[in-house]
């Protein structure tokens, strides 16, 4: 019995603590926390130990559609990729231990959205 309860015991202490995931979106961004978080955990476990990780999106474009006149009068329409970027703060009580800039791009909105979640899930899983 002790032996099983020194297992257990070992494996959740040796566990590395969940760490609070917490989306900033500054105003002026056309973006909401939910549409980020979609596919993100609300909490994550990293190696480092982390017990906060904040994502700041600071820049987010769904793309630009030109639209330009070539020979003969005909209208060419061109579709350029849209982009997200964000800053993720790796924190430990409350002090700045890391701090990652991630990118993600993508033809549409939930593209732009999908690519970012799977980049920051797969650089906090190596964290």
């Amino acid at each position: 019995m002790q032996l099983t309860l020194s297992i257990v015991l070992s494996i959740i202490l040796a566990a590395p603590p969940v760490g609070e995931l917490v989306v900033k979106i500054p105003a002026g961004i056309s973006l909401k926390e939910e549409e980020v978080r979609t596919e993100l955990p609300r909490s994550v476990r990293t190696r480092g130990g982390y017990d906060r990780i904040e994502i700041i999106v600071y820049y987010f474009s769904q793309g630009i559609e030109k639209f330009s006149y070539g020979d003969n009068n005909a209208m060419k329409e061109s579709q350029m990729r849209g982009e997200i970027k964000g800053l993720v703060k790796l924190k430990k009580n409350n002090v700045l231990r890391k701090a990652l800039f991630l990118t993600a791009s993508g033809t549409d909105r939930e593209e732009i959205l999908r690519g970012f979640c799977k980049t920051v899930a797969e650089t906090l899983s190596r964290q």
